[in-house]
């Protein structure tokens, strides 16, 4: 089993509005199709906050973070969070941000062992 933390990134973006209530998704093949912005913590970004450090840092790099009930309608950036724990013998996912407006994404995937991975999309993506 592994546990993943899946931070969603400083995103610039408009979205509909939505309640933000973070939760561990519990991922099994039957859930492929489970929209994890619905489970994630929204976070207010704040100038020159960068990403954690690692797996074990998110926790206490969140508590610096102002939680969002909801995302405006007209743009922001947003740090979104959910922990992920992968029932599967996977290691390949898609990223699908549909029904957003979005210029930039990044996302970083810590886990456990101190791995992490990268993927940049948007705007100034290289």
């Amino acid at each position: 089993m592994r546990k993943l933390i899946l931070v969603l990134t400083l995103i610039l973006m408009s979205l509909v509005c939505a309640k933000s209530h973070a939760k561990t998704f519990h991922y099994h093949h039957n859930l492929q199709e489970t929209n994890l912005h619905d489970l994630a913590l929204l976070l207010q970004s704040k100038e020159n906050v960068t990403f954690p450090e690692s797996y074990q840092s998110v926790n206490q790099w969140q508590q610096n973070l102002e939680i969002l009930d909801k995302r405006a309608l007209f743009g922001g950036k947003y740090w979104l969070v959910t922990e992920l724990v992968n029932h599967t013998d996977e290691t390949e996912f898609v990223l699908y941000p549909y029904n957003t407006v979005v210029s930039r994404i990044e996302s970083k995937l810590f886990s456990e062992n101190g791995t992490i991975q990268t993927v940049l999309t948007g705007g100034g993506s290289e």
